[in-house]
């Protein structure tokens, strides 16, 4: 036998040619009936969905963006309804809180029984009554404020001018000195005390008439300017000149008794 393969006849190409066709067509056979089955069975599938069961309409081809548009729509008109009842709830909402502050105002101005009516600028008034006891409470914490710091300047000039006497050895404070000083203190706080008895029947009789709270304050300054120019008159004159006219006064007023006195009792000569 020889090592090389013989080539074939005709007749066995023809054979195997013809055998291998066969089986194509066979392949292709199968393949066209399994194509064939698919698309049966997708258009089945298809006119079922469109048919639908008995309680179901029959769609169309272009029923999907029909029912796309339909959705839209649908969602859009509920948009817009739940805006308008939005405005609703709110509309009602403010007519709702209108009347019940219109129900709390009318109470409020009517009041109790034992209260008196409120006009609709009664809030305007107490405010400005408000600023006008808050700018009162002001100068008089200011008046206040300053009659410390001028209390305590005149004991720290009251001790450096006894200071000063101890050390030349001028004076010294006695028993006479002490009482007239106290007669001054005395004197100075019964003129305060007028002066702001004053000043209070002033902001009385003020408030009394109505006046605005520019009126009431141009007042105060004016007390406050008329209050300073004095204490300030008041303080100019030393303590030793005040103690010094306070003896002149005594000395007088001793002299004058003493000759009431001799007038009385001597004998009236005939």
């Amino acid at each position: 036998m020889s090592e090389h393969p013989r080539p074939h006849s005709d007749h066995i190409k023809a054979k195997i040619s013809s055998s291998l066709r066969s089986i194509w067509q066979e392949r292709l056979k199968l393949k066209w009936s399994r194509e064939r089955f698919f698309c049966s069975w997708q258009e089945s599938i298809a006119e079922a969905a469109k048919k639908g069961e008995t309680d179901q309409l029959e769609l169309e081809w272009d029923s999907y963006d029909k029912i796309k548009q339909e959705t839209v729509l649908q969602q859009h008109q509920w948009v817009v309804e739940k805006a308008k009842a939005k405005q609703v709830a709110k509309a009602s909402a403010e007519k709702i809180i209108l009347s019940w502050a219109e129900s709390i105002a009318k109470a409020a101005k009517k009041g109790a029984t034992n209260q008196q009516e409120l006009d609709w600028d009664s809030y305007d008034k107490i405010k400005q009554e408000e600023v006008f006891r808050q700018l009162q409470w002001a100068a008089e914490k200011a008046k206040a404020k300053e009659r410390k710091n001028i209390r305590a300047r005149l004991a720290q000039k009251r001790k450096e001018l006894q200071e000063k006497a101890r050390a030349r050895g001028e004076i010294q404070v006695t028993k006479e000195d002490k009482d007239d000083l106290a007669v001054v203190q005395e004197s100075n706080l019964k003129q305060r005390l007028t002066k702001i008895h004053v000043k209070k029947s002033i902001n009385y009789q003020l408030a009394d008439r109505g006046d605005t709270v520019a009126s009431h304050f141009g007042a105060l300054e004016k007390l406050n300017l008329e209050h300073i120019k004095r204490e300030k008159t008041h303080r100019e004159i030393s303590l030793a000149d005040q103690i010094q006219a306070i003896r002149k006064k005594k000395e007088s007023l001793a002299r004058e008794v003493v000759a009431a006195h001799t007038l009385i009792t001597d004998p009236i000569e005939i």
